[in-house]
């Protein structure tokens, strides 16, 4: 994202539980601990230009943290891959939500149960086109819709094996466009790009 705002300072206590799992994810990959790190960091980020609570912000900061927590139970090599993904490869990803949805489950921790909406549904797109469930709409978690959007700002502004060029903030903005109601939630978008450039774009 950009300095252009002042972050806000996220802190709270981090159960063992957390502490854990963040191991694990940088244990098995640290691009995608460090992908983590910077979606929780572009989340607060959108949480304060929409105007949501501290709180809320915490919380989605959190779930952010360790989204993709399922990857750890996939091949490595499938995420490094510089050619396209076979299907059965894509199948293999798409499996990642549901994945990590069940590791959380299975630490039967009460205070993690708050971050399963983001980890299961960040994939969903508003037009029902995402994964694992073909959501649509408002059927799809609010924190996980700007979760979506934060995921896909670092994506585009990050090193990816299979792609040489990197994003400018400029160019990931105008990709954010392009797919709001389709893959992102329009007024999300509309109120990131406001924001940025201080006046609405579309």
């Amino acid at each position: 994202m950009t300095k252009r705002k002042k972050s806000l300072n996220i802190t709270g206590p981090v159960s063992e539980q957390m502490k854990c799992i963040q191991n694990l994810i940088y244990n098995y990959d640290v691009d995608t601990y460090y992908h983590c790190q910077k979606v929780a960091q572009n989340s607060v980020m959108i949480g304060q230009i929409i105007g949501l609570s501290r709180k809320r912000i915490l919380l989605i900061y959190n779930a952010a943290l360790i989204h993709d927590l399922g990857k750890i139970k996939l091949p490595i090599e499938v995420f490094r891959k510089k050619e396209g993904l076979t299907d059965e490869e894509w199948g293999l990803v798409k499996q990642h939500p549901q994945i990590g949805t069940d590791l959380i489950n299975s630490l039967n921790d009460s205070s993690l149960e708050t971050t399963i909406p983001v980890v299961l549904y960040h994939h969903e797109h508003m037009d029902g086109s995402g994964y694992p469930f073909a959501l649509q709409g408002e059927q799809i978690p609010f924190d996980a819709r700007i979760v979506a959007i934060a995921d896909a700002l670092d994506a585009m502004m990050s090193p990816r094996p299979f792609r040489d060029d990197i994003y400018s903030i400029g160019r990931a903005l105008l990709k954010l466009i392009n797919y709001c109601g389709t893959q992102f939630d329009e007024e999300i978008v509309h109120q990131v790009i406001t924001w940025y450039k201080g006046k609405p774009l579309y």
